[in-house]
């Protein structure tokens, strides 16, 4: 099975072949006003202030070594690491042996499948990630100097949340809706975004947006030459060449990701875009203040636009798209939607049109609010529950239904049962006076019944109750549910 993952993972990641000349690689260089800057040197503290704040994983790399052992090193002997760190930031030079990386794969959806279903995960070589940690901070400054990365990416980004981005996605979508513009929101995924990274042209966008020589040295050190040996329960490959991908498993690959891919939005004229590391989700509308009709011819043509624009940077940056999992969302306030939605196409394949999506956890409908998960068929089953069960509470109601028919939580069952016209209230209570209750009352009435009435001068109200606790329940539409308590009338005047 290892070498069967081999011969997969090396023909992913040998080098592509791109046509030449190239704008990222041959267009000629601008000249910087920090292109010489150097790569800050490393201190002592520094290393220690890192080792201190990292976990104390127990992952073992290809030389047998984790951050639990690194753990144990006295912490005198870091000064020589002080030094290589140092001279490699200022050569732009890695040690090969740092570079020789085990790897293991997870499966992505079942436990048994196919080379192409799993995730290859690199165990780098443990002193290795206190370099990338390090060359990390320096690289994030420079990126935060000079603006590079944009205010829509939120991936891998310090401040930037993904609620933040959910929710300005959202208000994007429902500020063209409120203009009454029908509106598509397009959903890309890119295939295996990490392991299709171009080594040459990333390194020369990098010189290109303002990236510091010794920078773009060391990233070029740090892609280059790198080798791995595929592991599955214990059985090691062969030895595999990596010419292509950002290792997984690197603090440092996802900021360069992002970075690689920073001026993305600059090629999707006419969208606004919404970049989570490799998700992007863009927003179309149709022009304001013509037909609806109008509006959605319009709209088709900005987004066929938008694929075209999409299908060329994906060719430009060596980024192949994942077109099965590529989808499009229509949203309008209009009643009745184009039947059929417009087929554009993004290369030679068709754009599906969906109702609903799942963007970074959170389910977007095309009226810009969580789908109904529940079938008419499951909408039965859970009124027909409401009438078997007696005294009927929601967690009473989905712990009828059967569980291999529909697996829904309370507050889905709640809605179902309130869309049914039930009620969630309590019963009405009817007073029951016990045979010692009706004595008294008689004897009382005996006492009083000749009773002068004029000579009475004042009286004392009181309000005596018994009353039995009944808790809140479903009610049949229509029907109150009564139960008999024993309870004197609210007041009785003595």
């Amino acid at each position: 099975m290892a070498d069967t993952a081999a011969d997969y993972y090396e023909k992913l990641l040998e080098a592509p072949i791109v046509i030449r000349p190239h704008p990222y690689v041959d267009a000629p260089f601008m000249q910087w006003e920090n292109e010489a800057e150097l790569i800050p040197t490393v201190t002592y503290p520094e290393i220690l202030n890192i080792l201190r704040s990292r976990k104390k994983k127990q992952s073992l790399d290809i030389h047998g070594l984790s951050p639990f052992i690194l753990d144990k090193i006295p912490k005198n002997y870091w000064h020589l690491l002080v030094q290589l760190y140092n001279y490699s930031f200022s050569e732009g030079y890695i040690l090969n042996k740092f570079k020789e990386v085990r790897m293991i794969l997870l499966a992505k959806k079942n436990a048994i499948c196919i080379p192409d279903q799993t995730r290859p995960i690199s165990l780098l070589d443990s002193f290795l990630k206190v370099q990338e940690k390090l060359f990390h901070c320096r690289f994030l400054k420079i990126l935060k100097d000079r603006g590079i990365l944009p205010d829509n990416q939120s991936g891998f980004r310090a401040g930037f949340r993904l609620q933040t981005r959910v929710l300005l996605l959202i208000d994007q979508i429902s500020s063209y809706m409120s203009n009454s513009s029908p509106t598509t929101t397009v959903f890309v995924d890119f295939k295996s975004a990490f392991d299709q990274l171009w080594f040459e042209g990333c390194l020369g966008k990098l010189a290109r947006i303002g990236i510091p020589t010794a920078y773009v040295n060391w990233i070029r050190a740090w892609l280059n030459d790198r080798k791995a040996v595929i592991e599955v329960k214990g059985k090691r490959s062969r030895w595999i060449k990596i010419h292509r991908g950002c290792p997984q498993g690197s603090s440092f690959s996802p900021t360069l990701f992002i970075t690689y891919h920073s001026d993305m939005a600059d090629y999707l004229p006419g969208a606004m875009s919404f970049f989570f590391a490799d998700d992007l989700a863009a927003v179309l509308a149709g022009q304001i203040g013509i037909r609806f009709t109008n509006q959605c011819i319009d709209l088709e043509y900005r987004l066929q636009n938008f694929l075209d624009q999409l299908e060329l940077y994906s060719i430009l940056s060596v980024q192949p798209v994942n077109y099965s999992k590529t989808q499009a969302m229509f949203s309008a306030r209009a009643v009745s939607y184009p039947n059929p939605l417009p087929q554009v196409h993004c290369g030679d394949h068709s754009l599906e049109w969906i109702t609903a999506f799942k963007y970074l956890g959170y389910w977007l409908s095309t009226k810009i609010g969580r789908p109904r998960i529940t079938t008419q068929e499951d909408d039965n089953l859970i009124i027909d529950a409401a009438f078997d069960v007696e005294e009927p509470t929601s967690k009473k109601v989905r712990d009828h239904v059967p569980s291999q028919n529909l697996n829904v939580s309370e507050r889905t069952t709640c809605r179902r049962l309130k869309d049914a016209g039930f009620r969630y209230c309590t019963p009405l209570s009817k007073p029951l006076l016990t045979l010692q209750h009706q004595q008294h009352r008689l004897q009382w009435t005996k006492q009083v019944r000749n009773q002068d009435w004029n000579n009475v001068i004042a009286t004392d109200e009181t309000t005596f109750r018994l009353t039995t606790v009944h808790r809140m329940h479903w009610q049949v539409p229509g029907n109150r549910t009564v139960r008999r308590t024993l309870k004197f009338p609210l007041k009785i005047n003595v």
